[in-house]
């Protein structure tokens, strides 16, 4: 019995939204950024959101009003949800024994069988074979010039290929199997890589210096410059690896100390300009899980964290910080924020301006 769904929500806390179906963009109601916020109408994934800028605020009806109205619930339990719902319920106005209604779209049709992810070791051989069949333009070693990187730094980096039929060919003729590796997947019969907009290809790497996963940084200016190298929902295709081995990206070593940046090139760069510094780049705030878990592993002590100047005042960015902080202080590890001077926005321009 349908009740209500997200977009009932949007419209009685009075957030406007277009009435066209498919993919439509907002201005987040919870960081303000424009267009960040992307809601769907229609299909199997209908009314489901996700902000590309608060990277943690997703879901469906019920993590949207808990997340809007700081409710505090954990969704995922069963109980937790039977409250939220009467809360929900409530804030509409909609009796508790309502008359079923109509639901606003189709069936969700069933989706491709998907492969279990590979080892890491396997996803490693094919992305590394992947990269010695691309290039990288001159376009994009300008761009990472301007970043910071030397000409040695940069080799690591790869062009997003405008035209993958070439490459496909020379992975399968030399053999490779390509199940399990997230980003290949088969139409009618045939391997096919997924298109992925005009970008540079960046390796997540493990701390064995294995690419676990494959991130690409867009060209083109949009609310979210980062995506992952996938096929999920594709027949015979996965998700990114990150899925399976955790969010956090290893450039170099581990030790005691840890040094903790949010974004890979700002980590890649770090690392640069500090080789003997352990760093861990995370590709959102809401690593902070695949983090933790790491920090236990390892028994890591002591904890750098090195966000953005301008993150400081970002009251989404602190709320999901101050969860790691509470926990390395259960786990009693030493943490503590590091501060630069405000003209360098990151870590990453303080490196490579004062270098």
């Amino acid at each position: 019995m349908i009740l209500y769904d997200t977009f009932d929500i949007l419209a009685r806390a009075g957030i406007d939204c277009p009435s066209k179906n498919g993919s439509i963009r907002l201005t987040c109601p919870i960081c303000g950024t424009k267009t960040a916020f992307s809601i769907t109408r229609g299909g199997p994934k209908h009314g489901w959101f996700k902000c590309f800028h608060c990277d943690d605020f997703k879901g469906g009806a019920y993590d949207f009003f808990n997340i809007y109205f700081d409710k505090g619930y954990n969704t995922k339990y069963e109980d937790e949800q039977e409250k939220i719902n009467l809360e929900i319920l409530d804030f509409l106005d909609i009796s508790k024994d309502p008359v079923e209604r109509k639901a606003c779209y189709r069936k969700p049709p069933e989706l491709p069988k998907e492969s279990t992810i590979a080892a890491v070791s396997k996803r490693d051989e094919i992305y590394r074979k992947l990269f010695s069949l691309c290039g990288l333009s001159k376009r994009h070693e300008k761009a990472l010039k301007e970043r910071g990187f030397t000409e040695d730094n940069f080799k690591q980096y790869r062009s997003v290929p405008p035209n993958t039929k070439l490459i496909m060919n020379q992975l399968l003729s030399g053999g490779y199997d390509l199940h399990g590796i997230p980003g290949f997947f088969k139409k009618h019969g045939n391997w096919q890589m997924s298109y992925m907009p005009s970008g540079i290809f960046i390796p997540v790497y493990n701390e064995q210096q294995q690419i676990k996963a494959l991130n690409v940084r867009l060209d083109q200016d949009s609310a979210n410059k980062y995506l992952f190298f996938s096929s999920a929902n594709m027949k015979e295709g996965c998700e990114s690896g990150t899925a399976a081995d955790g969010s956090c990206h290893i450039p170099g070593k581990l030790g005691n100390d840890l040094l903790i940046i949010e974004g890979l090139l700002k980590a890649d760069i770090a690392h640069h300009y500090l080789p003997e510094t352990n760093i861990a780049g995370i590709l959102g705030s809401n690593s902070i899980n695949s983090l933790l878990e790491l920090i236990e592993e390892k028994k890591i002590t002591n904890v750098y964290i090195a966000l953005d100047m301008d993150q400081i005042s970002n009251r989404y960015v602190n709320k999901n910080m101050q969860k790691l902080k509470t926990e390395l202080n259960e786990k009693k590890v030493y943490h503590t924020d590091l501060v630069w001077d405000a003209r360098y926005k990151g870590i990453d321009d303080y490196l490579t301006r004062t270098n």
